[in-house]
């Protein structure tokens, strides 16, 4: 009866989570490629944004896994045409058909009816990685800006699959990310 007790002690709060600590990382393990390649994306291109992409790809140099360059940002504008409610619009061959009406009566309205709406971003081009690491940092100004947390998300490029999350400072990041590497089975260097 009292070794029942006792291993009732050792095992309740086991299951019932008397943790102390809060866990910070998800980690979902997947096949991993024998010498997998890391390219390290910053949220936005504001200086505080690309200190924290750096800190997240020393980590990883430091961890001793392959870091490539990212592409270059290019940016993106898509015009598209849009119908404004009119019918029987049809350009072919510089000639206008609209509603059965002339050729220069016809571009008018056209143009009237047909609206363009432009669509631009920034992104990247074709990434040959096959993972990548997205960071972004939580900056505070107290007499300058300094980074006080690190949000690092590492993706499969292939799948578009979230491997791992995790919130980190800059002084902990190294250690963070080589657990992070750890638990996902990328081989990385021995600890010093």
């Amino acid at each position: 009866m009292k070794k029942r007790l006792i291993l009732c002690f050792l095992i309740l709060p086991g299951l019932f989570g008397c943790r102390t600590t809060l866990v910070r990382d998800f980690v979902v393990y997947r096949d991993v490629p024998t010498s997998p390649e890391f390219v390290v994306l910053p949220f936005n291109q504001y200086q505080p944004q690309i200190l924290c992409a750096e800190q997240a790809e020393s980590a990883l140099i430091a961890a001793g896994v392959k870091v490539i360059a990212p592409p270059p940002r290019k940016n993106v504008e898509i015009t598209k045409g849009v119908d404004a409610g009119q019918k029987n619009l049809s350009l072919e061959a510089g000639q206008v058909q609209y509603s059965g009406k002339s050729d220069s009566t016809a571009s008018l309205e056209a143009a009237r009816a047909f609206e363009t709406k432009v669509e631009a971003y920034q992104g990247y081009g074709e990434i040959s990685a096959d993972y990548i690491v997205t960071t972004n940092g939580t900056i505070k100004y107290y007499g300058g800006p300094y980074i006080e947390s690190i949000r690092v998300r590492i993706f499969k490029k292939d799948s578009n699959e979230v491997l791992a999350s995790f919130n980190t400072y800059s002084e902990c990041i190294n250690d963070d990310m080589y657990k992070t590497l750890e638990s996902l089975g990328v081989k990385v260097k021995q600890k010093p």
